[in-house]
């Protein structure tokens, strides 16, 4: 763990995440919330553990999360957190359960 008062650095998946998100706010544009709310989600799924998040292969609330996302794709102002919230599941892990079975973040669907 880090010191107080020492940076602690994210390596592997969450080193890369780190970077997108960094990348997408600086260069936000109308309409990229939804994109950006993906890859914070994504960060805190890189660094929990998948017994913190208590998850198991694909359930049936991520086929709906699925459905929804693109019957929704088009309407801007869509979030991951409001689909989580139809579907009952936390937000980190919709969006991490949706990157391991599609093999990529909500946003980019």
């Amino acid at each position: 763990g880090a010191r107080l008062g020492d940076p602690l650095r994210l390596r592997g998946a969450a080193e890369g995440v780190v970077r997108r998100l960094v990348g997408a706010t600086a260069r936000f544009l109308a309409g990229d919330e939804m994109i950006i709310e993906g890859l914070a989600l994504d960060l805190a799924g890189a660094v929990l553990s998948p017994d913190e998040l208590d998850e198991d292969p694909a359930p049936e609330w991520l086929w709906r999360a699925s459905e929804i996302i693109a019957d929704r794709a088009a309407q801007p102002g869509m979030e991951v957190r409001s689909i989580a919230a139809e579907v009952g599941v936390h937000p980190v892990s919709l969006a991490r359960r949706y990157r391991r079975h599609y093999g990529q973040s909500p946003a980019a669907a």
